[in-house]
């Protein structure tokens, strides 16, 4: 039976959508619900609450491959001083998989380095290989971020 579960954060209900009874199942990511379910975990990254945003990336990293949309907004959640926030944002991206390298790799040509730095720590813990990262930490090396 098709169940919603409720997770208490920040002393507020905030439905994760664990559509089809959970979105560790396979078939939940290629469910009806599956779009708008990841649409709101995305607008959950950017959540004053640490504790929302790490649910989100919890949650969007289930969905594996499909959830692919959100890497953009997940290199964006992990611009933090937080460790532990900037951790689970890669977890997720981590899960999300090989259809993330694509776009870490655009953004590996990013104006800002901190925004390199994510992504390049994305790509490697992604890929496992150093050879589309290595080039790139060569040229900016020298790069001072704001």
């Amino acid at each position: 039976m098709p169940t919603t579960k409720f997770i208490l954060i920040s002393g507020f209900v905030t439905s994760v959508l664990f559509a089809m009874g959970g979105l560790a199942r396979a078939e939940t990511a290629e469910s009806a619900q599956a779009p708008a379910a990841i649409t709101s975990l995305i607008h959950d990254l950017k959540s004053e609450s640490p504790q929302t945003r790490i649910a989100a990336a919890d949650a969007l990293g289930k969905f594996g491959a499909a959830a692919k949309a959100a890497v953009p907004a997940l290199l964006e959640a992990a611009n933090t001083d937080q460790a532990w926030i900037d951790t689970a944002m890669l977890a997720a991206i981590q899960q999300i998989g090989p259809v993330a390298v694509p776009t870490l790799i655009e953004r590996l040509e990013h104006g800002q380095p901190n925004v390199r730095f994510r992504a390049a720590t994305a790509l490697w813990i992604v890929d496992g290989e150093l050879e589309q990262v290595l080039p790139v930490a060569r040229k900016f090396a020298g790069d001072q971020d704001p």
